[in-house]
């Protein structure tokens, strides 16, 4: 891994330069979201996410969600949805929720658009990343700086210090099957997500 973390305050001219280029080297980072800090890496480096599983000591069995800067980066991801879920997505776009849709050559695939202003500028520049909780597995999860830097400072090439989390827990974990929500994992605004689902019709 790295041998020397960079360290970079979100709001630095430089921080999301910085992170463009660890990522296109294959090297894996750490970034703030509203939720949790989370281990990030480009969709398409499957050296860099098999880096991320090593270093939490994840389970390569189980699969790490993308986040993603806008829906249309849905269809580019080949993952299949129902328009009429549009509005659900809608209200829980940007914030702390994943949905759970079906992959078109099979499987699923977790997809969150975070309500975090640096990290939805990073995914503009770089498109979608996989985004996993910045922890080792079964640890606490990391939901200030110093938490996520006491974990994984000199283990990836740079941190992004956005302070302290807004919401202080993962998000909320969502899939659609049948017309039903079935919650996988409750987080913020769960409550409001399953009220909002029985009011609209899907």
């Amino acid at each position: 891994m790295a041998n020397r973390s960079k360290i970079y305050s979100f709001s630095h001219p430089d921080a999301i330069k910085s992170c463009v280029e660890s990522l296109a080297l294959g090297e894996i980072i750490i970034i703030p979201t509203e939720t949790v800090y989370g281990i990030a890496c480009k969709i398409n480096d499957e050296e860099a996410l098999n880096k991320i599983y090593r270093l939490k000591g994840r389970d390569f069995k189980k699969q790490i969600s993308m986040m993603v800067h806008n829906v249309e980066a849905l269809q580019e991801l080949n993952l299949s949805f129902d328009s009429s879920l549009l509005p659900f997505m809608e209200k829980c776009w940007p914030g702390p929720v994943t949905l759970i849709f079906d992959k078109e050559d099979g499987g699923t695939q977790g997809v969150r658009i975070p309500n975090n202003g640096f990290v939805l500028s990073l995914l503009e520049e770089v498109g979608p990343m996989y985004v996993t909780s910045a922890n080792y597995s079964n640890d606490e999860d990391a939901t200030t700086f110093l938490m996520a830097s006491r974990y994984f400072i000199d283990k990836v090439s740079l941190l992004i210090d956005g302070g302290n989390c807004e919401y202080n827990e993962s998000s909320s974990v969502f899939k659609v099957n049948d017309n039903q929500l079935e919650v996988l994992r409750e987080g913020p605004e769960c409550q409001m997500m399953l009220e909002y689902f029985d009011k609209i019709s899907i």
